[in-house]
């Protein structure tokens, strides 16, 4: 199944449960659109997914910003760019030598919970619900559920 497809499910599948969670209609729109990028994670360890490609620039922006908003008023430049290119280079060397095989861990029940575990202990039930709906319908999309 292409990214599209997968996207277009989680963001469906989300909006219809918040929908019976009465979710207002602006969370609904926003947390489906988290659906849908939520549905594209589990092909993160296929080089050439969608997911990877965004992430694979994305990671830049979210460091700097990360490095940037961690940074005291005193801090300098230098202190920030560390920062950040630490960031970047834990990313890249995780996704390069932890990388797991095509449909494996990521495909799997027990990553789909940790990943709503996560939501659910930095953001709030909302956005770990659409997270776990979009990251499932991927799984459930594939025909490829496995408990680990």
């Amino acid at each position: 199944m292409d990214w599209r497809s997968h996207a277009i499910i989680g963001a469906v599948l989300a909006a219809v449960v918040l929908y019976f969670l009465h979710a207002n209609l602006i969370t609904i729109s926003i947390l489906s659109i988290f659906a849908a990028f939520s549905a594209l994670l589990p092909d993160i360890d296929h080089s050439m997914s969608k997911i990877r490609v965004i992430t694979d620039r994305a990671i830049v922006i979210f460091a700097l910003l990360y490095g940037y908003n961690s940074c005291n008023p005193s801090c300098q430049t230098l202190e920030f760019l560390k920062t950040a290119l630490l960031l970047i280079g834990i990313y890249f060397l995780a996704i390069t030598f932890l990388k797991p095989r095509h449909r494996g861990i990521t495909h799997s029940l027990l990553f789909t919970v940790l990943y709503g575990a996560f939501l659910y202990a930095f953001f709030d039930l909302n956005l770990a619900i659409a997270g776990v709906i979009g990251y499932g319908s991927h799984l459930l999309a594939d025909r490829q559920i496995k408990l680990i």
